[in-house]
């Protein structure tokens, strides 16, 4: 039995996520394949998150992730992989311009071996700073990322779960899904369709919108990183070599002797520990830290009040946790829904 998980990143789609749950789920029965719908809400201002509570509710194998910021399509992309449970994992637009059938033919290339699967719509008749964002993408992965020339990455792919699991685990702040699968020891095949929509849906990509998160990814996932690792490394290892060189030759440091530095501390002219005589004994003969903390300048004891205002700063603390973002702080959900 094939089993697909499939992920829809949305945003301002209230008036056409319905259809496009509606038109995916009838396809997916035709098949008479186990199957999920996951679809991750980029914070969309319209009603997009309540229609995602409504699909939610009235299908079982739907699910929904409401992010609390917008955050990119990439890792809103990356939010929903991590649900996916089934073998096969798909990721997809939200516009009604995939070639639904072309799911059957990346499953088929799937489950002969390969391991990532985009497909590609030669009908496709993209504005014209979607083609100047495509071609900046592809000839800037081809430079950094190692991409081959005649594979052309596309937002409408399927990949095992192998693959899934490796983008899954991405650390990166700034994610971009295809980058991080050229990172990947992967078969990639490419699959070209010829679909025309008479009517398309108003697109959410501007020019800066397509092209920042490319250079993001050049400085994450290209050889850009690589080089800076290489220098750190190399630097590290120089100022490692010279601490081993020097640290024996120091005035103050050598076997049965301890750090001139930590000495200083230790002590004092008269033999004994100043760190702790300076603490524990005041001018009077007195231990001053005790009468610090236990009288104030009003004559009462000042430790009940700190005790006092822990309570508060507890409750900061735990302001600043719910403030968090996930682990890698990537994106942080609101809210989730039939999700495990």
């Amino acid at each position: 039995m094939i089993a697909v998980s499939i992920v829809i990143p949305t945003y301002n789609r209230a008036r056409h996520l319905a259809s496009v749950v509606e038109q995916l789920s009838a396809y997916l029965s035709e098949q008479h394949w186990v199957y999920e719908i996951i679809l991750v809400d980029d914070a969309s201002p319209d009603e997009t998150g309540r229609m995602i509570r409504t699909l939610t509710g009235s299908h079982s194998n739907i699910k929904g992730i409401l992010l609390e910021h917008n955050i990119g399509q990439q890792n809103a992309t990356l939010a929903g992989i991590r649900q996916a449970k089934y073998p096969w994992v798909l990721t997809m637009d939200d516009d009604l311009e995939h070639d639904l059938p072309a799911i059957k033919t990346i499953v088929s290339h799937l489950e002969s071996g390969y391991d990532v699967v985009y497909v590609v719509n030669a009908g496709d008749r993209p504005v014209w700073f979607r083609k100047i964002g495509t071609l900046i993408k592809e000839e800037a992965f081809r430079f950094f990322c190692n991409k081959p020339k005649d594979l052309q990455l596309t937002s409408y792919r399927g990949m095992n779960r192998r693959i899934a699991d490796f983008v899954a685990n991405d650390e990166n702040r700034h994610v971009y899904i295809s980058a991080r699968i050229l990172q990947a020891d992967a078969a990639i095949a490419t699959v070209k369709t010829d679909c025309r929509f008479e009517k398309r849906l108003k697109t959410n990509y501007r020019l800066k919108k397509l092209i920042f998160p490319v250079l993001q990814t050049v400085l994450h996932y290209g050889i850009i990183p690589d080089f800076k690792n290489h220098w750190s490394n190399w630097f590290k290892k120089v100022i490692g070599q010279k601490e081993t060189t020097e640290k024996p030759d120091h005035p103050a440091t050598g076997p049965g002797k301890r750090n001139k530095k930590s000495d200083q501390h230790a002590m004092g002219l008269d033999g004994r520990n100043e760190k702790i005589n300076q603490s524990a004994i005041g001018p009077n003969g007195r231990s001053e830290k005790p009468d610090q903390h236990a009288i104030g300048p009003n004559g009462r004891s000042e430790k009940p009040d700190q005790h006092a205002r822990q309570p508060n700063r507890q409750n900061e603390n735990t302001t600043a946790l719910k403030r968090q973002y996930d682990a890698y702080g990537q994106y942080r959900i609101k809210e989730k829904y039939n999700c495990d």
